[in-house]
């Protein structure tokens, strides 16, 4: 099994254990999280199979809509965010059924195909084998390798392919591109994202400690149960975490080589695993956060005030993925929740609190 294979069957599991995490869920969040894995997972299927304008446009428009919706809803019903929709044995298996029923006819359909021969056709060749997978990159001399989404991408740069023609009559007279449009759009969505989450925030006071189960008897760190900490609190600890990951990948960095240079696989690879083991390690060890919030005096825990097992603590930082993929408002969703959550606080199930 080559590597290609390997990754597109790892990615279609991924695909098929989000669609049945979707299913099996009853919670509202977690759903819409499960469902952008598996939408996201079928749009890496078709970048491996360079069919960049249909992933792009699949990550664009599906995985990028469920993620303007999930914000949109966890807003417009802040009052609860973790609404569980329960079904009742006899839907899920009639669900069931049906969806093993449309196993089957796919199986079947793309089973009775005879691939071989309808790619011979294609060619026009009846003694033709399948072709070398093409060589990643662009190809100068072949003006038709990787041309369906880069001149869209081009032009949201401000830049077309046709300006770059030496040939041109009037080379000074140079496109004008979708940026500035395109700038224009996202400025307004963002807009529009304040004013419904200014909108939706409740008007109410809360008591403190009201929305708590219990109390924090047997966490490590002391902490104060229904005091949350603030926005600012907060972007002020990822900035010192910012700094410290800095202080240590910048110089590792330098010893891989110069940094005018791109960093190597390898390098990006082992840079975001150690960056992931410091946060997930970190907020599930006995210290409950990071040193940034150890330095601003907040901690993570879950809903019950305890502390978070490390399968959480990995899911929150995975999630975080989710709260800058649209224009980083996940994470400006804590100004307005009413515990004072960001979007991956809602998926993961956690709080940030202040210590005492």
């Amino acid at each position: 099994m080559t590597g290609e294979q390997f990754l597109f069957w790892l990615l279609a599991l991924t695909t098929c254990g989000g669609a049945i995490a979707v299913v099996v869920s009853q919670n509202v969040v977690r759903m819409a999280f499960w469902l952008v894995v598996a939408l996201g997972s079928v749009a890496a299927i078709y970048f491996l199979l360079h069919a960049d304008f249909v992933g792009a446009t699949q990550l664009m428009i599906y995985v990028g809509g469920t993620i303007v919706l999930l914000i949109f809803g966890v807003m417009l019903t802040a009052s609860g965010p973790y609404v569980k929709i329960k079904t009742s044995p006899g839907d899920m298996v009639i669900a069931s059924g049906v969806g093993v029923l449309v196993l089957f006819l796919l199986i079947g359909t793309v089973t009775a195909v005879d691939w071989k021969q309808a790619h011979r056709s294609l060619v026009g060749n009846e003694h033709a084998e399948y072709p070398p997978a093409p060589a990643a990159g662009y190809n100068k001399s072949n003006p038709s390798s990787g041309n369906t989404a880069r001149p869209i991408g081009l032009k949201l740069l401000g830049v077309s392919l046709e300006d770059t023609d030496p040939t041109r009559k009037d080379a000074q007279n140079l496109s004008a591109g979708y940026l500035l449009p395109f700038e224009i759009v996202s400025v307004h969505l963002l807009v529009v994202l304040i004013g419904a989450g200014y909108l939706a925030r409740a008007k109410r006071r809360v008591p403190v400690g009201a929305d708590a189960v219990v109390e924090t008897l047997a966490a490590p760190v002391p902490v104060q149960v229904g005091v949350y900490a603030g926005f600012w609190r907060r972007a002020a600890a990822m900035l010192i975490d910012g700094i410290v990951i800095s202080a240590v990948q910048v110089p590792a960095a330098l010893l891989m080589g110069p940094l005018t240079e791109p960093p190597s696989n390898a390098f990006v690879c082992v840079s975001s695993l150690l960056i992931f083991l410091y946060l997930a390690g970190m907020e599930s060890s006995a210290y409950q956060g990071t040193i940034g919030k150890i330095i601003m005096r907040i901690a993570v825990t879950d809903t019950y005030g305890q502390p978070v097992s490390f399968l959480r603590a990995a899911a929150r930082t995975l999630s975080r993925y989710l709260s800058g993929f649209c224009l980083l408002f996940g994470y400006f969703m804590a100004l307005f929740t009413k515990r004072k959550q960001t979007l991956h606080d809602l998926v993961a199930g956690t709080l940030v609190v202040r210590r005492k």
